[in-house]
């Protein structure tokens, strides 16, 4: 099931804003919007987020510049709760969908983008407590947990349990500054996501710095030895081409398989389970890198 939700973001800038400063909000507004679609699933237990794609609606760059972005949503539910999807999406708004979707992500947004800015606060400073960062935090959370049905204390340590990982974090606070610079660069100029305002003495208190190297980097491969895998899909014919397995202990979703460095389709065919050697490619969504393919370059029995 795909769901569109519009995602608007107005910096209240004074003049015209660089093309490098709209490329780089735009590019750290896709990984901030691919982690709170991806974090949606957080909520409701009983959906996957099988992928999240963040596409350009418009941009006026003059004064004000305006970014419209549409955030595609695509959602994999128990087969047993399929009749009951529409109550499903309903629980986790507590409001019919889609009237109340795009709230949704939009808190999980600002709180993504804070959480950023308080550990980029604690590096800066050593503390944010009583900061203007925290308690921008403390009320996008409190206003996330009467949308949803959780508790602060529950979404703070779900919060945690996520990003409080050296890599990730370092991700996000690079995706942070990234969003602020348009308005860092005009003396702070307020910003306003969907219906909320980001006010001028908030924004003053983000540090303007904050470099991340990693973050260029698109994807990433590991090597795994004697995995289990599941076979969902083969093709005897071909080695690159129709296959698919899931990679148990690694990942829980059916990935993309080749087969490559000598490896048969003869030594799978005809079989649910097998356990062998791969390379398993992962490609950045949001923060944090999801696997999405399997290169076979063993069969251990």
């Amino acid at each position: 099931m795909q769901i569109d939700i519009p995602f608007q973001v107005e910096y209240q800038t004074a003049n015209t804003v660089p093309i490098g400063e709209i490329i780089s909000s735009l590019r750290a507004l896709e990984r901030i919007l691919e982690e709170s679609g991806n974090s949606l699933e957080l909520f409701q237990p009983d959906i996957s987020i099988q992928n999240v794609q963040v596409s350009i609606q418009s941009i006026t760059h003059q004064s004000p510049l305006r970014e419209l972005l549409i955030v595609s949503v695509f959602v994999a539910f128990q087969s047993s709760l399929v009749e009951e999807v529409p109550s499903i999406l309903e629980k986790i708004s507590g409001q019919p969908i889609p009237d109340n979707y795009d709230t949704i992500l939009t808190l999980l947004a600002l709180v993504i983008i804070f959480y950023g800015a308080e550990y980029i606060k604690e590096i800066a400073v050593k503390s944010s407590a009583n900061s203007a960062v925290k308690n921008q935090l403390d009320s996008l959370i409190t206003e996330l947990a009467r949308e949803t049905g959780y508790t602060y204390e529950s979404i703070k340590e779900k919060l945690d349990k996520k990003y409080l990982k050296k890599n990730i974090i370092k991700r996000l606070a690079n995706s942070t500054v990234q969003f602020f610079r348009p308005s860092k660069s005009q003396s702070n100029a307020p910003i306003t996501v969907g219906s909320r305002k980001i006010a001028r003495e908030t924004i003053a208190d983000v540090p303007a710095e904050y470099i991340y190297e990693e973050e260029k980097a698109a994807q990433k491969s590991s090597e795994h030895f004697n995995v289990e895998l599941e076979l969902h899909a083969q093709d005897k014919d071909r080695e690159s081409t129709g296959w698919a397995a899931i990679p148990n202990g690694l990942s829980s979703r059916r990935l993309k398989m080749k087969l490559v460095d000598g490896v048969s389709p003869d030594d799978l065919w005809g079989r649910d389970k097998i356990r062998g050697d791969i390379v398993l490619i992962s490609k950045r969504s949001g923060f944090d890198f999801i696997p999405s393919e399997i290169h076979l370059t063993r069969v251990k029995d």
